[in-house]
């Protein structure tokens, strides 16, 4: 607004920088601290059985095996509903999941890298498996949508085969802690878009992935990954 003011001629006087910090300050008082995203305790959740039909037609179908492919590719909630069907590969010959991801988090429809995870059936991680759980989806979406299918068709898709919106997604990993009966927000922690990083993140950790390639499976290139 100050920009406004100035560039359509009108002089910036000290009454009005006064009334700008006040506003400011009215505008922030009692805000607090950043919202911190809670993590899913991926390896239960993994174990719960596959939430197809969730309790709203606005969220996405499949919800387990979203969180499971989600939180091991460490992506944020909008990611999850920009993907695509063209974004994801599986290969059956070689049982990986590969996903097409933004390179930066600040242009997330414009894809820049490749992600892989194999099957992880009969190691640490056995029960968030991303292949099985992505084969396993994308029958699913065989099964429900049928001729429907095509390349740009979202891959965690609603029952009617809508994009999800990313505050739909937070709302089914919601259903999935409601589920699992775990412990509710509280003021300063809650389930957001930065969820499913922080669970694959703790996840992959507690299983013994070394810390740097935990931050390059999660294109993070600051040391945050520490938190």
């Amino acid at each position: 607004m100050k920009d406004a003011h100035t560039e359509a001629g009108h002089p910036w006087t000290p009454l009005l920088e006064r009334a700008a910090t006040n506003a400011g300050r009215s505008v922030l008082r009692h805000i607090g601290p950043p919202l911190g995203a809670m993590a899913l305790p991926l390896a239960s959740i993994a174990l719960l059985p596959w939430i197809s039909t969730p309790s709203s037609g606005y969220l996405p179908i499949n919800i387990i095996p979203m969180i499971i492919i989600a939180s091991m590719f460490m992506l944020r909630e909008v990611e999850v509903s920009a993907l695509r069907l063209r974004h994801v590969c599986l290969d059956t010959v070689r049982r990986t999941i590969r996903l097409y991801l933004a390179s930066s988090k600040t242009d997330v429809t414009a894809r820049g890298c490749y992600r892989e995870w194999g099957c992880l059936c009969g190691s640490h991680g056995h029960q968030a498996c991303p292949y099985c759980a992505g084969l396993r989806h994308k029958e699913s979406l065989q099964h429900l949508f049928g001729r429907a299918l095509h390349d740009d068709f979202p891959f965690f898709p609603t029952s009617s085969g809508a994009v999800p919106s990313k505050s739909h997604v937070v709302a089914a990993m919601r259903e999935a802690a409601d589920a699992q009966q775990l412990p509710k927000p509280d003021h300063n922690r809650d389930y957001t878009g930065h969820s499913f990083r922080v669970t694959g993140a703790q996840f992959l950790a507690a299983i013994g992935i070394d810390i740097f390639l935990i931050q390059l499976l999660a294109r993070w290139a600051s040391d945050v990954v520490l938190r």
